[in-house]
């Protein structure tokens, strides 16, 4: 942005008026095409592992809501690893659904979980909520 304009595909905009909103509208496009919402909401219990120390935590009933509540705001955004030890995986979420089914997701030092194949920023109240558990 100089000069008061912004300059998109070859196009200047003054960001005042209308032409802010097609800014605003342009980036949001943008932005929003790489957000993914964390579906979990019926999972029955998560068990957690700590990878480095081994300990486990079960989350049921209240703390169940209040994990599956954070992991799943909304939106996560796609995370860039800087440093190959972002990768090493710090924690294990064994997540057990009302239908029986089951899912693993790992959750990385960086701190990044995977999910569907791509690494998504986490909640960190998610993460203090899983350090409690099985840090302690």
């Amino acid at each position: 942005m100089l000069d008061n304009k912004v300059t998109i595909d070859r196009m200047s905009y003054h960001p005042f008026g209308k032409s802010a909103s097609l800014v605003t509208d342009f980036l949001d496009t943008i932005y929003n095409r790489s957000l993914v919402t964390i579906n979990i909401d019926n999972a029955d219990s998560i068990t957690v592992i700590n990878k480095s120390n081994g300990k486990t935590g079960v989350f049921e009933g209240a703390r169940l809501k209040d994990l599956t509540d954070a992991l799943a705001f909304t939106p996560s955004h796609p995370v860039t690893f800087h440093d190959d030890n972002d990768y090493s995986v710090q924690y294990v979420l064994n997540i057990q659904y009302k239908d029986g089914s089951s899912e693993e997701l790992s959750i990385v030092k960086c701190p990044a979980i995977l999910y569907k194949n791509q690494y998504l920023s986490v909640d960190l109240y998610a993460l203090e909520l899983i350090q409690e558990e099985v840090d302690n």
